[in-house]
């Protein structure tokens, strides 16, 4: 298994790559206290492509917190510019870049599929608004149908979709898919929409679901 050399903080599709001076430490072949050096010492330079963020973790929970520093790409690069340029820094860098590309373009196909989503939950809107009797709790259908395709398509609702992802109580919940996770959510809610207008009731469209073949 390949190890994670770039991360996104929060887990969301609007959220900036970035490798941590643990990272760069070890790939590069240094001390981390050496890492945590330079970030000080050129701050000036790494502010130049960005925010300064740091975190404080305690090793294996244990004993004092260390500073742990994270660097988006630009950051990233300038700190390794300024290592010496050992072959295994050298290769390192190489795979950094990487994997920084392969990053941004997952960030890029959410979007592309967010995107597309889109008028499939606005046609799950309309058939919800347009065929479902009109109560006082009709507006609360949408938000009922949309978690189970959450669940038809990822496996779990809204709410564990968020507590998953770290994302806070009140945030979007696809906000927080991959792109493959976005797509599927996009197929079903269409076929979620095709069964209502079909006069299909909750738990008839809820069994179809749950078929082997009901996504089909």
């Amino acid at each position: 298994m390949n190890p994670e050399l770039v991360f996104i903080d929060p887990p969301k599709r609007k959220a900036t790559p970035f490798t941590t001076s643990e990272v760069v430490a070890e790939f590069a072949g240094v001390q981390h206290h050496a890492v945590q050096q330079m970030c000080v010492r050129y701050q000036a330079d790494l502010e130049e492509f960005g925010i300064f963020a740091f975190e404080m973790r305690k090793l294996d929970g244990r004993g004092r917190p260390e500073v742990v520093y994270h660097l988006n790409e630009g950051q990233a690069v300038l700190i390794l510019a300024y290592l010496r340029n050992t072959p295994q820094v050298r290769e390192f860098k190489k795979r950094l870049v990487k994997e920084f590309q392969r990053m941004k373009a997952e960030l890029t196909r959410r979007e592309v599929n967010r995107a597309k989503a889109l008028p499939a939950r606005r046609t799950l809107t309309d058939a919800v608004r347009d065929c479902l009797p009109d109560t006082p709790h009709k507006s609360r259908w949408y938000k009922i149908y949309t978690d189970l395709a959450y669940r038809a398509a990822v496996g779990m609702g809204a709410a564990g979709i968020r507590k998953a992802r770290g994302a806070p109580k009140d945030a979007n919940a696809a906000d927080y898919l991959t792109a493959d996770e976005l797509s599927a959510v996009e197929r079903v809610s269409g076929q979620i929409a095709v069964l209502i207008e079909a006069g299909m009731t909750y738990g008839e469209i809820r069994d179809v679901l749950a078929h082997p073949g009901g996504r089909e």
